[in-house]
């Protein structure tokens, strides 16, 4: 249970870096490199704790852009709960 904690709260650390810092992370409407490296942190923690999400998180990994971003952090709060 503590470890679920601490991973649900080390996704939402890294999706608000990610969402949140745009200038810096996407080049236009996808992600740039810095960008994917912490995108590859967030899927691989997702893949971890909700293989629900591989189908999704296979596209978002093929065309990393913003509003898919964006979509599957509001997914994973609703599955944690929090929305």
């Amino acid at each position: 249970m503590k470890e679920k904690k601490r991973v649900r709260e080390y996704l939402i650390r890294l999706f608000e870096l990610l969402l949140s810092n745009r200038e810096k992370y996407f080049y236009g409407d996808c992600v740039n490199s810095d960008g994917r490296k912490v995108l590859e942190n967030i899927l691989a923690a997702i893949v971890r704790e909700a293989p629900i999400y591989r189908r999704r998180i296979y596209r978002i990994r093929r065309s990393p852009c913003y509003e898919d971003i964006y979509k599957l952090y509001e997914e994973v709060m609703k599955y944690y709960g929090l929305k």
